[in-house]
């Protein structure tokens, strides 16, 4: 049965969901399990999933054990991640900084039941077999994404450049292009992360599932990056020799993702040249949208 199309209201309740995992609003949560217990569409599973793990939340554990238990395949699998990270979370509560980081890592070996050494084999396999970042994934692939999400949000919520704590060491981030964008992204300097993202945004030359992740982890970081990206097309206006059809969309598809009515002049001079119209009503009712959902 084809997926149905993502509607206009669904589409911005998943980036309510979406927002909630990344403020860590616990108030969030009875909405997060409400929606995997009824998800309208598949993409409010994995989105939930998600930021319940960021959470920590608990009182989430039967759903996502129901999740697991009669989910497909992916989606079990994805759920699993989700558990391991989410007991990871909770353990580590009271943990902070470097110290809790590394207490979360352990924590998820423990509940994957599985070594560095053994994710990797497994993340090399499938990307070896053919997979790409978007189809079906093992549980380790989930795995080393959210261990590649504890780092980059340790690294957020220290301020401070990711040191990859001992008990990570042996991880190859780089066998995922998700996870390896995100553990490149932490090493940065905090002042240069967003403008990184930004600036390697404007220069794509083709759009592909691994460049939505990109947009994604810049449209997370709200209201500044849509104005890092206006400020970058607003550039590459004054100096054509800048300008990348797929690097406009893409810094367009972020102001979008964002919902930042401020931007519209410039959205509406853009547009139609990145053909992009159908994101208009959204950025003028200043409704945020996901870009990816989950991770």
């Amino acid at each position: 049965m084809p997926v149905p199309a993502v509607t206009p209201q669904d589409a911005r309740q998943l980036a309510r969901l979406r927002t909630a995992g990344l403020r860590r609003d616990g108030t969030a949560v009875a909405a997060l399990i409400g929606s995997l217990n009824d998800p309208p569409h598949p993409d409010y599973t994995k989105t939930a999933l998600h930021s319940l793990a960021r959470l920590g939340a608990t009182d989430a554990i039967p759903a996502i054990d129901h999740t697991i238990n009669t989910g497909d395949a992916d989606t079990a699998c994805y759920a699993r991640a989700s558990k391991d990270r989410l007991i990871a979370e909770d353990a580590a509560r009271n943990v902070a900084g470097a110290a809790g980081t590394a207490v979360k890592i352990d924590v998820l070996y423990r509940e994957l039941g599985e070594t560095p050494e053994q994710i990797n084999a497994a993340v090399a396999a499938h990307y070896d077999n053919g997979g790409d970042s978007t189809d079906p994934q093992p549980v380790e692939v989930y795995a080393l994404r959210e261990l590649a999400d504890i780092v980059y949000s340790g690294a957020k919520d220290s301020s401070a450049m990711a040191v990859l704590p001992p008990n990570a060491a042996a991880l190859n981030f780089r066998l995922d292009p998700p996870a390896a964008l995100k553990m490149k992204i932490a090493a940065l300097p905090p002042g240069v992360r967003l403008p990184s993202l930004i600036q390697g945004l404007s220069q794509k030359k083709m759009l592909g599932a691994d460049e939505y992740f990109e947009m994604q982890l810049a449209a997370d970081e709200g209201l500044p990056a849509s104005r890092a990206a206006a400020a970058q097309l607003t550039r590459m206006e004054a100096d054509r020799t800048q300008v990348t059809p797929n690097g406009c969309i893409a810094l367009l598809q972020v102001i979008h993702a964002v919902g930042d009515k401020s931007q519209v002049p410039l959205f509406a001079r853009l547009m139609a040249g990145a053909n992009v119209e159908f994101m208009y009503p959204d950025v003028k009712n200043g409704e945020p949208q996901q870009i990816v959902p989950g991770y």
